[in-house]
């Protein structure tokens, strides 16, 4: 398991869940290019996310669930080890 992020001990794996993911995008009217544009990240990045690919930290998970005006449930997998 890849890991994101370790706090006191407990390792944390953060991944879109991509059909919501992808539905939340499209529903905000964001090509990935213009998502990419509005977040400070890649094209490339965001094409990542969007195939669970890619694992993002917290914060890269909070902000695009603002853009996308979701909740971070709702938009990420969050796993606890």
């Amino acid at each position: 398991m890849a890991v994101v992020g370790e706090v006191s001990g407990i390792r944390i794996k953060i991944t879109a869940k991509s059909e919501a993911f992808i539905k939340a995008r499209i529903t905000k009217g964001f090509s990935q290019r213009e998502l990419a544009r509005h977040s400070g990240f890649s094209h490339a990045y965001i094409s990542l996310l969007e195939r669970s690919i890619k694992n993002v930290g917290p914060s890269t998970a909070k902000k695009l669930s603002e853009l996308l005006e979701k909740e971070v449930e709702e938009l990420f997998e969050i796993q606890i080890a």
